[in-house]
């Protein structure tokens, strides 16, 4: 999955090169892609992210680091 930032600044710079729009038209163009896109891809991120801490069993306790 490539990062959502990227993905919109590769076509952020192709409108940029091709039609060259006034920065408003960039704010209004993009700020709603940007957030639809975060909210998105955010909730399947921290799921994963949740799996993970429960797979490896993190916690701040001392002695209990990783899967011990």
């Amino acid at each position: 999955m490539p990062m959502t930032g990227s993905v919109i600044a590769r076509l952020a710079l192709g409108v940029e090169f091709t039609w060259a729009p006034p920065v408003w038209v960039h704010v209004v163009l993009w700020s709603p892609l940007v957030v639809g896109s975060v909210m998105a891809v955010l909730p399947r991120i921290k799921g994963i992210t949740v799996a993970l801490q429960h797979r490896y069993r993190s916690t701040e306790e001392e002695g209990r680091l990783g899967g011990t």
